[in-house]
């Protein structure tokens, strides 16, 4: 693995770390998985809340957010349509939007901005 991929490792396992340890005090419960299927789809966290709901969540180092950052999420949103899906990508920039309904693009500090 060279820098960029050994750093994109680490910002993702930083998250979900993060995710894992706000879990424990939460109002909201959820469970976290990583996403990976026969197909090559994967989605770096994918959070399921008790009624169903999903937060997909894609994790960048870079601080660019192109269109590419959250088309896996598109794919995974498109593979369960019967259940409520939130995308978010968390990337290493300041950049904040929402898009198309259902998905944000955040920067990873917000993990600790309440």
């Amino acid at each position: 693995m060279g820098g960029g991929e050994y750093f994109g490792a680490l910002a993702e396992q930083c998250v979900a770390l993060e995710l894992r340890k706000q879990s424990a005090w939460t109002q909201q419960s959820f469970q976290l998985y990583h996403y990976r299927d026969l197909d090559g789809l994967e989605v770096d966290i994918v959070a399921e809340l008790p009624d169903g709901q999903l937060l997909a969540i894609e994790v960048k180092s870079t601080r660019t957010v192109r269109e590419q950052s959250w088309l896996a999420l598109e794919r995974f949103r498109n593979r369960y349509p019967d259940r409520k899906t939130t995308g978010v990508v968390l990337h290493g920039g300041t950049q904040v939007a929402h898009l198309h309904g259902w998905l944000h693009v955040l920067p990873t500090r917000s993990l600790w901005d309440h």
